[in-house]
């Protein structure tokens, strides 16, 4: 688990780490023990950010649990990475309990702005000829990366 910051009440948990999934899985309460602090309106709200949500057993009945039983208090955003077992897993809509933002994959000039490579973004963007590595360049101006 990583805290976001010191003092904040921004979590993130990955569910390929075995231990979170198994405690996860035995119940949604575990959540809190995991993040080392029960929800308290004095404090403030938790946002808990929960990658691999297919992982769990059944992820409606914890999501669900977590909703009905901490609204205004937590909030969960929830991530998967296979369609095909999110919607298997998902036994329940969840109405009125979700908001659904679709993810789309980013191109590679995307990629690169966000991986803050400028000069190999440049490059692309002007249309530069990026050769394969095994390639030796035919033409000297052109750029071999």
């Amino acid at each position: 688990m990583e805290v976001a910051e010191q003092d904040s009440l921004c979590y993130f948990l990955n569910l390929e780490n075995p231990e979170y999934k198994k405690r996860l899985n035995e119940h949604p309460e575990n959540l809190y023990e995991i993040i080392g602090m029960r929800p308290n309106k004095n404090v403030g709200k938790h946002y808990i950010f929960i990658d691999e949500i297919q992982y769990l057993d059944n992820p409606s009945n914890f999501l669900k649990y977590i909703y009905d039983e901490y609204r205004g208090q937590t909030k969960l955003v929830v991530s998967g990475s296979s369609s095909f077992y999110i919607d298997r897993k998902f036994r329940d809509s969840l109405t009125g309990r979700k908001k659904v933002f679709n993810l789309y994959g980013l191109n590679f000039g995307e990629f690169l702005r966000f991986k803050e490579e400028k000069k190999l973004e440049k490059l692309v963007l002007s249309g530069a000829k990026i050769n394969p590595l095994n390639e030796k360049s035919s033409n000297n101006s052109s750029p071999n990366i």
